[in-house]
């Protein structure tokens, strides 16, 4: 076994990423476990190799093997793969202040920058950081709408202010969208507990009179 090489999968390359080797392992593993194996521990990573082998059963040498190729192949890049350049839970977003104005901007997997869209509800003055304002508020927003839909992103994004942007030091930070995704995950979870618990609580309803 010398190489490994990466294969898209699905409609929306982040999604899945298809790790083939030159001795025939196809091993089928979601992309965000991937991006995390240059930072990951190994163990964690020869797990998800032998639970994604899709042609046969990989034991934990061949796995540990795979992540090693794996490991150099992208040290050797010093990039992920294409199809991986642009997926979204890979992207950061990094507030600074120039001349101490706050400045914020994305840096993409495969590190194009671009500006962040403001998103303007509150301020019309920018973005802003570390306290609990207008201009915090549009940046929580702002972040959340380049991630999921902006429907969502609206009925989050004062809590997202609240929970993350508030709290980031006045110099600035790096926040990683991983991060806001698993944040926007456990809000996900806690609003259908929400939901599931208030259906029990609430009676059964016939003909406009609580059923007995």
């Amino acid at each position: 076994m010398r190489s490994a090489w990466f294969e898209t999968i699905g409609l929306r390359p982040w999604d899945e990423v298809l790790v083939c080797t030159d001795d025939g392992h196809r091993i089928r593993i979601d992309a965000l476990t991937v991006a995390k194996w240059l930072t990951a521990d190994k163990p964690r990573v020869v797990d998800a190799i032998r639970r994604g082998s899709l042609a046969y059963k990989v034991d934990h040498d061949d796995a540990e093997n795979i992540a090693s190729l794996i490991y150099e192949e992208l040290a050797r890049a010093d990039i992920l793969p294409p199809h991986l350049a642009r997926a979204p839970h890979l992207r950061d977003y990094v507030c600074r202040r120039l001349n101490g104005q706050a400045d914020v901007y994305v840096l993409e997997a495969d590190k194009s920058i671009r500006d962040l869209r403001h998103v303007v509800r509150h301020s019309l003055n920018g973005f802003e950081w570390g306290y609990g304002g207008s201009g915090p508020a549009d940046l929580a927003l702002s972040i959340l709408c380049d991630l999921i839909p902006e429907h969502e992103a609206e009925s989050l994004y004062q809590q997202f202010k609240w929970d993350v942007i508030a709290r980031l030091p006045r110099a600035g930070a790096v926040i990683s969208a991983a991060d806001v995704l698993e944040w926007v995950e456990r809000q996900r979870e806690r609003r259908a507990k929400r939901l599931e618990e208030s259906e029990i609580q609430q009676p059964g309803v016939e003909g406009g009179e609580p059923v007995e």
